[in-house]
């Protein structure tokens, strides 16, 4: 029998040919996927918004089979985005697919490959997330059972996801200020984490999209203050800058699209119970008692002197008056001026 090979489309570019192949080399099985269905549920936000704890909560639902946590940031091969200077492909490891502004998937664009592969029906039988089994979830194995994603990297194709995706997406938000603070105090200013979506945002297909009036100051801001991982006043500006954009991209997103319920954290956190039930409704998952469980074990645990930056368990209502740890009261009239003049300071209250 002859073996059977990926046809690849003769207008894609160098790069998603070269990873179409290695993909598929690499995972045969997923030569032949059918459609997925709308039996499926994805969480999108930026790292440090309570990405991690919402889709946790949603995964004790009845009706959820599997939970995948962050996919892209084990996707074997990784994924790539752009070439090197010898025009040889280029995968990105540093910011864990990073990705640029991307508007509508071909059905053989790298994201559409993966994400396709996740939700298809032969997926039990690959090898895709070998090297990342702890993070996924078996919970209930009959097959009726909702597939549930959670992802916090790429989120500058979000609009091509959104696009494309069936079922539903639930999208949180958090104060760009206290998830770039969240982010620091546990890591440091070398983090990689969204250096390279400051890049993208300053291409002028996504500025014009949702910033059309901003572009010049938007751009301005982000050379003024390039994240170099070194500079203290730099590295803080431009991930907070970086944040306020991509919150009012996904919070544009949600606007425009009937599948998509938005929440922002800090309301999640007023009232844990009365949200996680409504976009229980909205997904149509069973809340039962497991989930209940977790809900009131998760918002309602205090936790003094927690020496876990992943931790799930909170005092959902501490988190309404956390102080800030990395940044200084000192630092925050620069960063309301900026984000004020490029007309994001709505997203940024106190």
């Amino acid at each position: 029998m002859q073996k059977k090979e990926a046809s690849i489309d003769p207008t894609l570019s160098n790069t998603d040919k070269a990873y179409r192949k290695l993909f598929y080399s690499q995972h045969p099985e997923l030569l032949s996927l059918k459609e997925s269905t709308d039996n499926n549920v994805l969480v999108l936000g930026p790292a440090r918004s309570g990405t991690s704890w919402l889709s946790k909560v949603l995964s004790h639902a009845d009706n959820v089979r599997v939970f995948f946590n962050e996919p892209l940031f084990h996707i074997h091969p990784p994924l790539p985005f752009g070439k090197s200077t010898n025009q040889t492909p280029y995968f990105l490891r540093d910011d864990h697919s990073s990705a640029p502004y991307t508007r509508y998937f071909s059905k053989e664009h790298a994201l559409y490959c993966v994400y396709q592969s996740l939700l298809s029906p032969c997926f039990n039988g690959s090898k895709l997330l070998h090297e990342a089994e702890r993070d996924i979830m078996q919970l209930n194995p009959q097959a009726s059972g909702k597939i549930l994603i959670k992802e916090v990297h790429a989120l500058m194709a979000s609009e091509a996801l959104v696009s494309s995706w069936k079922g539903p997406i639930i999208m949180t938000t958090r104060n760009p200020v206290f998830a770039v603070d969240s982010l620091l105090h546990y890591r440091t200013p070398k983090a990689h984490m969204w250096r390279k979506e400051a890049q993208h945002i300053c291409e002028d297909s996504f500025l014009q999209r949702f910033f059309p009036d901003k572009s010049v100051v938007i751009k301005s801001y982000f050379k003024q203050h390039i994240d170099d991982g070194q500079s203290r006043s730099n590295v803080i500006m431009s991930k907070v800058l970086t944040v306020a954009i991509i919150n009012h991209m996904l919070h544009t997103l949600a606007k425009e699209n009937k599948g998509v319920y938005f929440i922002q954290y800090e309301d999640l956190c007023r009232s844990p119970e009365v949200n996680f039930t409504q976009i229980a409704k909205f997904c149509k998952l069973q809340m039962g008692s497991t989930m209940k469980d977790f809900i009131r074990k998760s918002s309602t645990t205090d936790l003094i002197n927690d020496p876990t930056p992943y931790s799930l368990l909170r005092n959902s209502a501490d988190m309404l008056i956390r102080p800030l740890k990395f940044i200084k009261e000192s630092e925050l009239k620069n960063i309301n001026s900026m984000l004020k003049t490029c007309d994001l300071e709505n997203l940024s209250n106190f």
